[in-house]
């Protein structure tokens, strides 16, 4: 798959725009199927790797992706969880 199909195939999960679809294939997550079986928090280290600057809001786009949903509809639970994550790897 080419860098384009890859970064068009990424974009078409909920939550995963042109840009982070973008910084995802720099990262090393080159499809759909990468990204699914590697799983939210294994990308976004991933990505945080790549992305100094990535976001609390990238994670949890990832996390709605993965699960084929618009990330505001994640449970406050898991949100929170999430949030537990980021901050152990202190990058806030």
């Amino acid at each position: 798959m080419s860098k384009a199909e890859a970064i068009i195939e990424l974009n078409k999960f909920p939550n995963i725009g042109k840009i982070l679809a973008e910084r995802l294939f720099f990262a090393g997550i080159e499809s759909p199927k990468h990204l699914l079986d590697m799983g939210t928090q294994d990308a976004f280290i991933r990505l945080l790797a790549y992305d100094s600057t990535a976001c609390i809001h990238q994670l949890y786009a990832i996390e709605g992706a993965v699960r084929g949903f618009r990330w505001h509809d994640l449970s406050k639970s898991k949100k929170n969880d999430l949030l537990d994550f980021y901050k152990s790897l202190k990058v806030y």
